[in-house]
């Protein structure tokens, strides 16, 4: 509803030219001129001013049959649109797949349920298909955000939460270690990235007689690594689930392999080993950015906005 229309409808509620000026804080000429104006411009008179109090005229009738039509219709678009609010701020989903994701989304979501108690929280782990699964249900809402390490950004809206390289973890005890102490990081020195650049490996061949668990050769970590794992040794059995970091974590810390894997997996998993080697070697390509990726439109939702504004506090690049 438009000023003039508010005017009208404001001197039909007070029947009255004066008690409308007076309830809408303009003079009584000034509210007169625009009525006659929006009159003039409508072809007919909406108020008989000859009869005290002022009525309406049959035309008059209708129009404000129509104001009131109106002015229910808004009532009920702004009682739906602040439905769709409210929702918006009860729930969030997130979804990720990668090893990145399961270190991630617990930090995040525990923090957001922290500050935010009444947000439902729904997390989809991918298991049982591709990646691409959780992209099509970000864009069909379904999903909120993806964690992911591999984004088109200029798809989608992205913010860069780490970096990180791919670390080797294998037990103290393992055949061939021992030649590699030298070269071996402490836990602190794996967890803040500063050691000494003599440690970090470029020979290759100090690895050629390590079984490392070799992921599946159609996996982006085989096809960015596959060099290296050509010259290590065969792998000392074979994971049918690649992704299960867990397992083959597990297998490595009982003595079966050798294994390579994200920096910060091996954090979060290691808690400070004492069992452990880790070693940091030179090979292309070995830094791995994660990123929360969402999309333009769905910034609209408070809870979204929360959930970023949350990640650039947890991780401010």
């Amino acid at each position: 509803m438009n000023n003039t229309e508010k005017y009208v409808y404001t001197v039909y509620q007070k029947k009255s030219f004066s008690e409308a000026a007076k309830n809408l804080y303009i003079s009584q000429p000034a509210l007169s001129s625009a009525i006659k104006n929006h009159e003039d411009q409508l072809g007919y008179k909406i108020f008989n001013r000859a009869t005290s109090p002022i009525t309406l005229t049959p035309e008059g009738n209708v129009y404000i049959e129509y104001l009131e039509e109106r002015l229910y219709l808004e009532k009920q678009l702004n009682e739906r649109l602040q439905s769709i609010n409210n929702n918006f701020d009860k729930k969030i989903s997130i979804g990720g797949s990668k090893s990145a994701a399961f270190t991630i989304i617990p930090k995040l979501c525990s923090e957001f349920h922290r500050r935010f108690p009444d947000v439902s929280i729904k997390i989809d782990a991918g298991e049982g298909g591709p990646e691409s699964d959780l992209f099509d249900k970000l864009n069909r809402g379904v999903l909120d955000f993806v964690i992911s390490t591999n984004v088109d950004t200029h798809e989608y809206r992205t913010l860069l939460l780490k970096q990180e390289k791919y670390m080797i973890v294998m037990p103290k005890n393992y055949p061939e270690a021992e030649g590699l102490q030298k070269y071996a990081l402490t836990f602190k020195e794996l967890s803040t990235g500063e050691y000494p650049p003599e440690k970090e490996i470029t020979d290759w061949s100090l690895f050629k007689n390590i079984k490392l668990f070799k992921p599946a050769p159609t996996t982006k970590t085989w096809k960015t690594f596959s060099h290296f794992y050509k010259i290590t040794a065969s792998e000392p059995c074979r994971i049918v689930h690649h992704h299960k970091l867990d397992m083959q974590y597990n297998l490595m810390k009982e003595g079966m392999g050798a294994l390579l894997m994200p920096q910060n997996s091996i954090i979060e998993k290691g808690n400070n080993e004492e069992s452990l080697y880790y070693f940091d070697v030179k090979l292309p390509g070995n830094l791995r950015e994660i990123f929360l990726v969402y999309k333009e439109d769905s910034t609209h939702s408070p809870c979204v906005r929360d959930f970023i504004s949350l990640a650039k506090e947890m991780y401010p690049q």
